[in-house]
């Protein structure tokens, strides 16, 4: 693992702290970390990776993957994620993930909640974030100033 990448994992790890959560659509709680300075929001995340839209994983010591993320408080899932993004950019790092959205278990019935993918893309857009698709599969993608996100087209 690149020396900045691992400075990152130790910096999150320790500016963090693992709990258990739980979610309607598991039956089992999740392990996440929730931010010492968003503690109103959990996240998993991995270092040094991606999940292809082949959900082949690739090796890649320029990606954090976003597993999960998730808010107990309204407003506090964005505003981790956009602390995320900006630590990772000035690292010339990117930030991706599979955007699903997660309820949690307690979740508040007055509470809005964005079920649909079209929402959920846009709350990704809404912070920088590049939308990337093929007809099976959606990936959201932050790129530093830094980088450049290539992607390419092929026909079958």
């Amino acid at each position: 693992m690149s020396t900045i990448l691992q400075k990152v994992e130790e910096t999150w790890i320790s500016q963090s702290s693992e709990e258990l959560v739980y979610f309607d659509l598991f039956p089992e709680p999740k392990p996440l970390r929730r931010s010492k300075h968003h503690p109103g929001a959990y996240a998993a995340l991995q270092f040094g990776g991606y999940q292809s839209l082949d959900n082949v994983w690739i090796a890649d010591e320029r990606v954090v993957w976003l597993e999960m993320i998730a808010a107990k408080v309204p407003g506090e899932g964005g505003r981790l994620i956009e602390a995320l993004a900006l630590q990772l950019g000035r690292y010339g790092l990117a930030l991706m993930g599979t955007p699903t959205p997660l309820k949690l278990r307690d979740w508040a019935e007055n509470r809005t909640y964005p079920a649909r993918e079209g929402d959920l893309l846009a709350w990704y857009q809404k912070r920088r974030f590049r939308v990337v698709q093929d007809q099976c599969q959606t990936r959201v993608v932050f790129t530093g100033d830094g980088m450049k996100l290539v992607t390419t087209i092929s026909f079958e």
